[in-house]
């Protein structure tokens, strides 16, 4: 079978192209209307003969070889019809622009016939200066192909084609790892402003010095490779440590400190047999009477060790 199909701009579309050009202002194109009127189009009508349902366009372009052709999509879902489209109007937001013969026509059956069909119905339309046109749909009518992708990075989940819902997440498991010791004060770190709601980014050395100036904790590495939360307890630097006796060098925590013996401080006193005298004797540090001593000076071996040696 031969086929005729052909499409023509009514003169109510070429009026409003030509308004659109002139004043620089789109050309809002809102709906296709399909019909079954049999008959030759002249571009004189303003509707379809026998309109049957309108469709919101859904897609348009323009077509390769012809700069002045553009294509508008309307999509019939399966449970519509049973009918057959011979006559289609392409609508802007009051009027129909252009009107297009279907020959052969379309057959859209209904599932009650055993073919469950839904289609995208394609419609031509031939403009004066499509180059210098600007053309516009209702984005909130369009689709996208479901082979069409949204993948996701690095510690993101969830991507793939459109075929199917998503639910995109953060993953931590597909990140590299990063040691403990590869981590600087200016690394980043993202957060979640709640105040503002949005993510923002922040350095590793302000977001320590945040927690630990609230005395929350802090993030250091664990000695695995790994960091772990530590939650310090912290001294005021009043605290003092005061320096008993034969001591000397403690105070309060403001500066560093070093403890030593200072035996000059201690009060001059005859000593007695009960008092005791610290040793080492080459492990541990261990204490013993003056009376324990006496004794030991006073045997065999004491007195021959001290007779040999001093």
């Amino acid at each position: 079978m031969t086929q005729t199909t052909y499409s023509l701009m009514t003169v109510t579309g070429k009026n409003k192209e030509a308004a659109a050009l002139a004043n620089g202002t789109p050309l809002k194109v809102t709906h296709l209307a399909f019909g079954d009127g049999d008959y030759a189009p002249t571009g004189g009508e303003t509707q379809l003969r026998n309109e049957l349902l309108r469709k919101p366009v859904v897609a348009h372009g323009t077509v390769d070889g012809a700069d002045n052709v553009a294509y508008f999509d309307g999509l019939l879902d399966a449970n519509e019809g049973p009918f057959t489209i011979r006559e289609c109007g392409v609508f802007d937001e009051g009027s129909m622009i252009a009107i297009i013969k279907y020959d052969p026509p379309i057959p859209k059956p209904h599932p009650a016939s055993g073919q469950v069909l839904s289609a995208t119905v394609r419609a031509h339309v031939a403009f004066s200066d499509l180059e210098n046109l600007v053309l516009q749909i209702e984005t909130v009518n369009a689709f996208i192909p479901a082979a069409r992708r949204i993948d996701t990075g690095t510690m993101m989940g969830g991507g793939g084609d459109l075929s199917q819902n998503r639910t995109h997440g953060f993953v931590m498991t597909n990140a590299n790892v990063m040691q403990a010791a590869e981590i600087e004060d200016n690394d980043g770190v993202a957060i979640h402003d709640l105040s503002d709601h949005e993510a923002k980014i922040t350095t590793v050395d302000s977001f320590r010095k945040a927690l630990i100036g609230q005395g929350t904790g802090y993030l250091a590495g664990n000695g695995s490779g790994g960091l772990e939360w530590v939650v310090p307890s912290y001294a005021a630097k009043s605290v003092t440590l005061s320096a008993g006796e034969g001591l000397a060098g403690l105070g309060d925590l403001s500066e560093n400190r070093t403890v030593s013996l200072a035996f000059h401080t201690l009060d001059a006193a005859a000593p007695a047999l009960t008092d005791v005298v610290a040793l080492h004797n080459g492990v541990n540090h261990v204490k013993a009477s003056l009376a324990e001593i006496a004794v030991l000076m006073r045997s065999s071996k004491a007195h021959s060790f001290f007779m040999n040696n001093l």
